[in-house]
């Protein structure tokens, strides 16, 4: 026996299309909603200052350069104030300097700058140890629980002095002297990272 089927109502045909334009409605705006977000990252990402120097691609976003570099086989971001065509002076140093050495590192407590950590990773990665300690003429209470040290360099070790000044000044004669006023010590260290990582021509 043939089972007739049933014709579909006006009602219910109307109600289908209702809902399958309801559908396609919430669907395009979806699309775009997912665009128009797409859009604005691209045209955010696009408007950033864009610079290409010594084979990296620095981004300028809220104020600071922002790029990425190779530490230890390991790629890292790295975010500066300056780019590399525009530090300071500097004597001819490179980590290999640090190699297999003790680091005795002394920093007067005025001497503040973003990426100190980031430049003492970096020496750390070559040296031996690092060692905080206070050069000798230096009269900080925190200098009572520290080796003294003097300016001077060994085969078995450096010291790396970074100290706040009236002047702005990089020695490596004796030691690594970093001179810097409070306006001018993340140029300073930044221009030294800089240096370090070889994105920059010392003198």
């Amino acid at each position: 026996m043939m089972t007739m089927l049933k014709p579909i109502s006006k009602k219910q045909q109307e109600l289908k299309k209702q809902k399958r334009m309801q559908l396609l409605f919430s669907l395009f705006i979806a699309a775009v909603m997912v665009f128009s977000i797409a859009g604005f990252a691209l045209q955010q990402h696009s408007s950033r200052k864009t610079v290409k120097l010594y084979g990296h691609k620095f981004y300028f976003t809220d104020g600071l350069w922002h790029t990425n570099v190779m530490v230890n086989n390991k790629q890292v971001s790295l975010t500066t104030t300056i780019l590399p065509n525009q530090t300071v002076p500097l004597p001819n140093i490179t980590l290999d300097d640090f190699s297999d050495k003790v680091v005795y590192t002394a920093i007067s407590p005025n001497f503040d700058a973003y990426n100190l950590a980031f430049l003492l990773s970096l020496i750390s990665a070559k040296a031996l140890r690092i060692q905080p300690c206070c050069l000798e003429t230096w009269q900080y209470s925190y200098c009572k629980q520290l080796p003294r040290k003097t300016c001077s360099k060994t085969s078995q070790s450096i010291v790396v002095v970074f100290n706040s000044s009236n002047i702005t000044q990089v020695n490596f004669d004796d030691c690594l002297l970093v001179n810097a006023d409070v306006n001018s010590t993340n140029v300073v260290v930044d221009s030294l990272v800089f240096a370090l990582l070889g994105l920059t021509k010392n003198i």
